[in-house]
């Protein structure tokens, strides 16, 4: 398992992984917040990509403990 410095770090190489998607117009790179702001950060300088964040917030399941689910900023739920 790869242990990065900081999720700037950890953005960078990531980056690195995805460089045959740089300065290309069908790409954008989308940033959950609580996180993943600082990793889609440098994803998207090093990419020459636009950065988006993609705002979630978690939704409860009536009577499914555990299940996973989230909704948009819409309020659009999804699960799984």
């Amino acid at each position: 398992m790869a242990v990065y410095r900081d999720r700037r770090h950890a953005g960078r190489v990531l980056a690195s992984a995805l460089a045959k998607y740089s300065h290309r117009d069908d790409v954008a790179v989308l940033g959950l917040p609580r996180g993943g702001i600082p990793v889609a950060f440098e994803v998207a300088k090093t990419l020459g990509a636009p950065l988006d964040v993609f705002v979630v917030a978690k939704a409860r399941c009536a009577g499914i403990s555990g299940a996973r689910n989230g909704c948009d900023r819409e309020r659009r739920c999804r699960g799984t």
